[in-house]
């Protein structure tokens, strides 16, 4: 809700996102790796948004174009594969409450 309504494809970018985000809590036991994601990309479209003088833009993640939803169509998964992979290969235990 704090992305907005925004498009059809904003929508899903965020819901898939959401979903594969969720998944890595799961395998990993805990939300380090996916904070650590969301800063990043957050990092990443404030530095593009100033580079272009685009700071007083109100849009979101839920405006997103389809072909950001393409690219996170690929980027979401490859990243939470390779982190799971990498939690379970260091040991990394899954805890719970």
């Amino acid at each position: 809700l704090a992305h907005g309504f925004g498009e059809l494809s904003g929508f899903v970018l965020l819901l898939y996102s959401a979903l594969w985000w969720g998944w890595l809590v799961i395998r990993t036991g805990g939300l380090e790796a996916v904070i650590t994601l969301h800063a990043a990309n957050n990092l990443l479209a404030f530095g593009l948004a100033a580079g272009f003088g685009e700071l007083a833009s109100t849009e979101t993640a839920a405006d997103a174009p389809w072909q950001a939803m393409v690219v996170e169509f690929v980027f979401a998964p490859l990243y939470c594969l390779v982190v799971a992979w990498m939690a379970k290969r260091r040991g990394v235990e899954r805890v719970s409450p």
